[in-house]
């Protein structure tokens, strides 16, 4: 495998190369679990080549939301009814990561892109230049 130098022009020409990113900016969600069903419905079209890589910036519906790998702790069945109960309902997603607070007025942004094990270090620095360009352009809109 040859290593390419993320600065390099042909990481350069990898980045221009792909297809272009796709921006979505919804309105806060009604529905916690629908929202995150949402970003596991773009990655199935980004996976099966119906889109390019997207960006999504969204707001969620109060909720905790957690990863797969966390649904199989101890007595987590337990944790959510108890987290329910107490105005925190517990929606699972697909992507990793950890257990995070949503609600209104807090932005998430999902970046949604194919990822190719021999690329692994140029689609990363892609990824980057894309994300600051698109977040200073966000920053400034707002």
């Amino acid at each position: 495998m040859t290593t390419i130098d993320p600065v390099s022009p042909d990481a350069a020409a990898v980045y221009r190369a792909q297809a272009p990113w796709v921006t979505i900016d919804e309105p806060v969600a009604i529905h916690a679990e629908a929202a995150i069903l949402r970003d596991s419905a773009i990655l199935r079209d980004v996976v099966n080549g119906r889109s390019g890589p997207v960006a999504r910036v969204w707001e969620n519906a109060h909720s905790l939301v957690t990863t797969r790998k966390e649904c199989r702790f101890l007595r987590y069945d337990v944790a959510c009814e108890q987290l329910t109960s107490q105005g925190w309902p517990v929606v699972a997603r697909d992507s990793g990561g950890t257990t995070v607070p949503h609600q209104p007025g807090i932005v998430n942004y999902s970046l949604i892109f194919p990822q190719f094990r021999k690329d692994r270090r140029i689609w990363t620095c892609s990824t980057q230049r894309c994300v600051s360009r698109f977040v200073s352009r966000w920053v400034i809109l707002v």
